[in-house]
């Protein structure tokens, strides 16, 4: 046992617990103490390059948010329109599902859109209700104001009603906005 190092220390209450808690499974204290520290070593490792810590960073600690260069370049030109018609979600819902839109269940494109959206950061939390087999309501949760429910709520609509054929009405407040979607019993 040469590359062994002892260790004396005090633990809180709680910290003891857990120890103890797990130490049927790990054998130990010692080999508890041991897994507990690779994996919090593994976490920290987690966010290798500068590119991933700054994002985290900006996400986390600064509250930022991440939209596609060419929708931030219709936004800063004022050209929702175009917003609007070339959509920068339709590719990341794609890219999350790794096939066509049109190829796939309802429920897994709104759940690609829920991560999309929450991952980017520009919305807190999305909650999706499926009421029947054709019938789902979906809230967009944010903090930025009735501005951005507006043009969230009119890019969304272009989505739903252009790509995935569904026919949708909308509620809109400062810090929400639901759809509400109905799909003809037809479709997958």
């Amino acid at each position: 046992m040469k590359d062994v190092k002892r260790l004396n220390t005090t633990l809180s209450l709680e910290a003891y617990r857990i120890l103890e808690k797990y130490k049927e499974e790990y054998g130990s204290q010692k080999k508890t103490l041991e897994a507990a520290l690779s994996l919090l070593e593994k976490d920290r490792c987690r966010l290798k390059t500068d590119h991933e810590r700054i994002w985290f960073a900006i996400r986390e600690e600064l509250n930022g948010v991440a939209i596609g260069k060419r929708l931030f370049k219709y936004l800063v030109e004022n050209r929702k329109e175009e917003a609007y018609k070339n959509r920068v979600i339709d590719r990341l819902v794609e890219w999350i599902l790794k096939k066509p839109i049109e190829t796939e269940d309802f429920r897994k494109i709104l759940d690609a859109l829920k991560l999309a959206y929450e991952t980017t950061n520009i919305f807190e939390h999305i909650e999706i209700v499926e009421e029947d087999d054709n019938r789902f309501s979906i809230t967009f949760f944010h903090s930025l104001g009735i501005k951005v429910s507006e043009f969230y709520t009119e890019y969304l609509r272009h989505f739903f009603e252009d790509r995935c054929g569904v026919g949708v009405r909308s509620f809109i407040r400062d810090t929400h906005f639901t759809f509400q979607i109905e799909r003809s019993s037809s479709m997958g």
